[in-house]
């Protein structure tokens, strides 16, 4: 049983590749990808539209 579900597991993990290489294209991040510190994060966001909705109120006892 145990051999069935690591053939099983190796053989999703080809077909999920072979996916990722026909459709998506997606690959690992690299180092330069990474930010340092909340404010590079801050940098790369813009105001809100002014027609964008508001924000998400939630309750203080989830905030605490």
């Amino acid at each position: 049983m145990y051999l069935e579900t690591e053939f099983e597991t190796r053989a999703n993990q080809q077909q999920l590749k072979a996916w990722n290489d026909l459709e998506f294209g997606y690959v690992a991040p690299v180092a330069g990808q990474y930010l340092e510190n909340e404010r590079q994060l801050a940098v790369l966001s813009k105001p809100a539209e002014p027609d964008a909705p508001a924000p998400i109120a939630l309750p203080r006892w989830m905030t605490a």
